[in-house]
């Protein structure tokens, strides 16, 4: 991200649990957000995934690594280990790895203006406090290794319940919700061009909107596959 700089970012955890709409499975993560001066590294941990991500001064990725835990996910997945480094050339390059085998290998290229599935979080954390309502990214998606162009909207809102309304919510959700007391700040996410036809869906990012605008949780994508994320401390 250009002109923007790490160094204010909060050292903090969040935790919280993931929530499955339709199995009503709740799961407890653990995300760890610890800076120093050469950059942020962020941990995330539960019991089916473990995974760490590592961002320059100015919140480009450098590299992460994601761990499966869970047979069922693994076999889902097709692998059990994604490792990600960026070269000289600005390059994200994503190694998949099987029973301590690489089965695939491939390239993306980051420019300052892309965010992932990773380093989103703490990149509309940051971006909470400046005055930034509206802007246009690339949107890496490790997952698949390709980015895809996203417009990215934020507002203040005093409850999220009118953006659940397209979702199945399980009542884990609306009970942790009826008792914050903050306001929000949401980023609305939405793929664009060609790709936004075939991925018709939206995603929600929520933060307190009080300084240091801590991670409250987010949701989206299809229903089906859906599953929430929201934090109970901090």
């Amino acid at each position: 991200m250009k002109h923007a700089t790490i160094s204010k970012f909060p050292n903090y955890v969040s935790r919280g649990m993931l929530h499955n709409p339709h199995t009503r499975d709740n799961t407890d993560y653990t995300m760890s957000f610890k800076h120093n001066d050469n950059g942020l590294i962020v941990d995330v941990q539960t019991k089916l995934t473990t995974s760490s991500l590592y961002l320059d001064s100015q919140f480009n990725v450098i590299s992460s690594t994601f761990n499966i835990l869970n047979n069922d996910l693994k076999t889902k997945l097709n692998y059990d280990q994604r490792l990600a480094k960026r070269n000289a050339h600005d390059e994200v390059e994503f190694t998949f790895i099987s029973n301590n085998k690489v089965t695939r290998k491939k390239g993306v290229f980051y420019n300052r203006n892309t965010i992932d599935t990773f380093s989103i979080i703490p990149v509309l954390q940051y971006l909470c406090a400046t005055d930034t309502t509206l802007f246009q990214a690339d949107f890496g998606v490790q997952h698949m290794a390709l980015k895809v162009p996203v417009l990215i909207q934020k507002s203040y809102t005093s409850t999220p319940n009118p953006l659940l309304s397209t979702s199945t919510v399980p009542p884990s959700v609306v009970d942790q919700i009826s008792h914050y007391s903050g306001s929000y700040i949401v980023f609305r996410l939405k793929v664009k061009g060609w790709q936004g036809l075939i991925y018709n869906h939206v995603h929600f990012y929520v933060f307190s909107s009080l300084p240091p605008h801590h991670y409250i949780g987010h949701w989206g994508g299809p229903d089906q596959t859906n599953l929430f994320s929201f934090a109970t401390h901090p």
